[in-house]
């Protein structure tokens, strides 16, 4: 059975662990993550909006909404 294009993907990258967890968050709030080397971090805006920034690299428009 044919998998699909993410699970292709995440076999090639044969990752040695993973984390599901979710979160409501609601007014002004930020987070940060330090140190990511070698990390991927996957998150979704279900509903409302957000400005993602990256260090080094220019502010993005909000996305989400």
């Amino acid at each position: 059975m044919p998998m699909d294009p993410l699970s292709d993907i995440l076999s090639l990258l044969k990752p040695r662990s993973y984390v599901s967890a979710g979160f409501d968050a609601g007014g002004d709030w930020a987070i940060r993550f330090t140190d990511q080397q070698g990390r991927i971090k996957c998150y979704a805006v279900v509903s409302g909006a957000c400005w993602l920034t990256v260090d080094d690299v220019s502010a993005r428009s909000p996305a989400g909404g």
